[in-house]
């Protein structure tokens, strides 16, 4: 058989054959490739891809990429919205702070001293008396930190009736601390070495 012959195919029998030419191939058997390239099958069609990712892989990390933009834009909108309001509260302490001038007795008993635009009134050697509530004690401070500490409570909860109490010979065995912040401070009694001061409404 000649290499022209290889695309026939040839039916076996029991006995010998001659192919003859006017013969027709038999299509109703398997064609058997004897050739010497391999046989290729063709490529199955690409998968469709967005921007060389898998659809599925795009759309998640485009949803990924926009909730973290909306969680940060968020977090910036609130941070930026605070910050603003606390530097209001700040500077406003600041500038008390920064105007600073001793407060002593007996110089300035019965004298007005402003803090964040609250007055108190200055009473040396006197102290609260009656229906008040003690807020906060704090030691080993100056009567204008005393009277500071204690405005800076009227002013983050929003009162008028806060006043301080100070007490330089004070020691912390004797007592918690030598700075009362005193609620409902209106009524005052004679107290020697106390400052009292008296919120003025």
């Amino acid at each position: 058989m000649s290499l022209a012959d290889t695309s026939k195919q040839v039916r076996t029998s029991v006995g010998m054959e001659v192919v003859q030419a006017s013969l027709e191939v038999d299509h109703r058997h398997a064609v058997y490739y004897l050739g010497d390239t391999p046989l290729v099958k063709a490529d199955p069609p690409p998968k469709r891809t967005v921007c060389g990712l898998r659809r599925v892989t795009f759309w998640l990390t485009m949803c990924i990429v926009l909730m973290t933009i909306v969680v940060f834009a968020i977090a910036i909108g609130l941070a930026m919205g605070l910050t603003h309001q606390n530097d209001s509260r700040m500077n406003f302490w600041a500038d008390t702070l920064n105007s600073t001038t001793p407060i002593s007795c007996p110089s300035a008993d019965n004298s007005i001293q402003t803090m964040n635009a609250q007055k108190y009134l200055i009473h040396c050697d006197y102290d609260f008396m009656g229906d008040k509530s003690i807020l906060m004690m704090l030691p080993n401070m100056t009567l204008h930190d005393c009277l500071y500490a204690c405005d800076s409570m009227n002013a983050i909860q929003q009162r008028d009736d806060i006043g301080s109490t100070f007490y330089d010979q004070a020691t912390l065995v004797q007592h918690p601390g030598n700075c009362w912040c005193v609620g409902n401070a209106t009524q005052t009694t004679r107290a020697p070495g106390r400052v009292a001061a008296i919120p003025q409404k």
